[in-house]
C-alpha cells in the first residue's frame, strides 16, 4: 500500500493545549537527563517541512513546540540511545539525528539515497539499519536495507531483498517496518508492484545482524504487511496486514493481525480478521501477551484505535478511541497508557488515554498536524 498518507489540512495550528498544560515555542535549553519525553513530529500541508515538538511525560504534560525543523514534510520519528532520529521519506530521503540532552543540537543529517524513500530505522549497537521502500531509485545502491553508522551516516553495507520477491512480479521488495529481536532483524517485505499493486502475499526477511546476511524468509498469508511487533512473553511476532486493497475494504480474508512463530519461522495465520476489528489495520503495538492495540479505518472511513488480546485473538474493543480523521501513529507509555496522534483539524492533537479509552490529557497542540511519535529516554 502507499506509504505516505496525505493529510490535507488547510490550517492546523492547534496552539491551545489542554487545561492546565503549559505551552512553549522555540525555547532554548535541553531535556533533563534521566527523564522521558514524547517526541512529536507535525506539519502543515502548505509547508515543505515538518517540525519536532516535545511533551513531558510527567503530570504537567508540558508542550514545547517547534524545537527543530525537519528536512521534509512527511517525516516520522524514532528514538534510540537517548537520541532522536527523524526519518525524512520520499522527496528528501535523509535521516536527522538530534540530541535532546544537548539543547536539541543536530548530531548528524545524512542522505540515505536519492529517491529511496526510507521508512524505518533500527539502531543495533554501532550500526543502523534503514528500510527503503523505493530503493530501486537510488542511482548508487539499489539494495533494500541500508546499513550505516547511526551518528555519522557513514555507509557500512546494504542488503538486497529482491531474490525473495515473487518472480512473476516487478521484483520490488518494498521494505517497510522492522523489529529487532536479539540479534535477528525482522524486515517486512511488501512485495508490491511498480504501481504499488498488491498481487502477492507479504514476507518477512530475517537478517542476522552479526553477519548482515539474510538467514531465512517467512511467507505470510496476508497481503501488504504494514507494521510488526514482538511480544517477549508469548515469543511471537505480530504483523498488521492491510489485506491487498487500496480502500478500507475488509471483505477479503487477507487482512488483519497475523501471528508468526520466529522459532519455527512459520506463520500461524491471520488470527484476527480486519472485519472483526472494524476496519483495515495499520499501526500496531503489543503491550503484553494479553493486550495489543491497532489503528483501523472502516469502510465508511471512521478511524479508530482498537484493542485485542494477542494470545487468544479476541477483540477487546473496536473503539478505544475514535476520530473523524486519520490516526497516523501511537505509542505505548505502558501496557495501559497510550499516546496517539489525531489529525482532526478541529478536535485533534496529541492525546493521552488509558486502555479503556479514558482521555487523561489532551488534545495537546504542537503547532501543526501531528503525524509521528516516539518516547525518548533522555540520557
Amino acid at each position: 500500500m502507499k506509504k505516505i498518507v496525505l493529510v490535507l489540512v488547510a490550517v492546523f495550528l492547534l496552539s491551545a493545549c489542554g487545561s492546565g498544560t503549559e505551552t512553549k515555542i522555540n525555547p532554548s535549553g535541553s531535556a533533563q537527563a534521566g527523564t522521558k519525553i514524547v517526541a512529536a513530529i507535525g506539519s502543515v500541508s502548505s509547508d515543505p517541512w515538518a517540525s519536532l515538538s516535545t511533551i513531558t511525560l510527567d503530570d504537567a504534560k508540558t508542550v514545547t513546540q517547534k524545537i527543530v525543523q525537519s528536512d521534509g514534510n512527511y517525516a516520522t520519528v524514532k528514538g534510540f540511545g537517548g537520541l532522536i532520529y527523524i526519518i525524512n521519506p520520499i522527496g528528501t530521503d535523509t535521516i536527522q539525528v538530534i540530541d535532546p540532552s544537548d539543547s536539541f543540537k543536530s548530531v548528524a543529517d545524512y542522505s540515505v539515497g536519492s529517491g529511496s524513500n526510507p521508512q524505518d530505522i533500527i539502531v543495533a549497537g554501532a550500526k543502523a539499519y534503514i528500510s527503503r521502500l523505493d530503493a530501486q531509485n537510488d542511482a548508487t545502491d539499489t539494495n533494500d536495507v541500508l546499513i550505516v553508522n547511526p551518528t555519522t551516516g557513514e555507509k557500512l553495507g546494504s542488503i538486497d531483498l529482491t531474490d525473495y520477491t515473487d518472480p512473476s512480479g516487478d521484483r520490488l521488495a518494498r521494505a517497510e517496518k522492522m523489529v529487532l529481536v536479539g540479534t535477528n532483524l525482522y524486515v517486512l517485505i511488501q512485495d508490491l508492484s511498480q504501481s504499488f499493486a498488491d498481487n502477492t502475499n507479504g514476507k518477512i526477511a530475517v537478517i542476522d545482524t552479526k553477519t548482515d546476511t539474510v538467514t531465512s524468509v517467512i511467507q505470510l498469508n496476508g497481503f501488504d504487511p504494514y507494521d510488526i511487533a514482538y511480544e517477549a512473553g508469548a515469543k511471537k511476532l505480530y504483523v498488521s496486514v492491510v489485506g491487498g486493497t487500496w480502500t478500507a475494504d475488509t471483505s477479503s480474508s487477507l487482512g488483519g493481525i497475523e501471528v508468526v512463530d520466529p522459532a519455527t519461522g512459520k506463520t500461524e495465520g491471520i488470527k484476527i480478521d480486519d472485519a472483526d476489528l472494524g476496519g483495515t489495520v495499520y499501526s500496531m503495538k503489543i503491550g503484553s501477551k494479553d493486550i495489543g492495540y491497532v489503528v483501523t479505518s472502516s469502510p465508511t472511513y471512521t478511524n479508530t484505535l482498537a484493542s485485542f488480546n494477542p494470545s487468544t485473538g479476541a477483540v477487546i474493543s473496536k473503539s478505544v478511541y475514535t476520530s473523524a480523521a486519520y490516526i497516523p501513529d501511537f505509542q505505548l507509555v505502558s501496557a495501559n497508557e497510550i499516546v496517539l496522534t489525531d489529525t482532526d483539524p478541529v478536535k485533534g492533537g496529541v492525546v493521552f488515554l488509558n486502555g479503556d479509552g479514558t482521555v487523561t490529557a489532551g488534545p495537546l497542540g504542537i503547532g501543526a498536524s501531528p503525524s509521528s511519535l516516539a518516547i525518548i529516554d533522555v540520557k
